[in-house]
């Protein structure tokens, strides 16, 4: 996987991985995920999208808020519908702030449905 993640971060291209976290211990990926991030390394503006069911990577300190996506599958449709974590704006009971603990958040709401 390493190779890829340099051919990206050298050639400015789009790295998309299936459940990247699976294969990889979460601390490295968060290195990973902060080189993206990174403008003094990431020059050629790489970008990195990945798919997880791990909840401990909805954290400010990693994503903004646009940048964390969330997909919904109904049931009956079998239609998945995309949706932003910015979408649920900053106010109000499902509001999520600039800094909050997205994962405390997320976790809550998803305890109670």
């Amino acid at each position: 996987m390493f190779p890829l993640v340099i051919k990206a971060i050298r050639m400015g291209g789009t790295l998309v991985v299936d459940e990247f976290d699976a294969s990889i211990h979460p601390m490295a990926l968060m290195s990973i995920i902060n080189i993206f991030h990174n403008d003094d390394i990431n020059i050629h503006h790489a970008q990195l999208i990945f798919n997880t069911h791990n909840p401990i990577f909805l954290n400010s300190n990693l994503f903004r808020r646009d940048e964390i996506k969330f997909v919904e599958r109904d049931d009956d449709s079998h239609r998945s519908s995309l949706y932003a974590l910015s979408d649920f704006g900053t106010t109000g009971d499902k509001g999520v702030r600039k800094h909050e603990d997205y994962m405390g958040k997320y976790l809550s709401v998803s305890m109670v449905q």
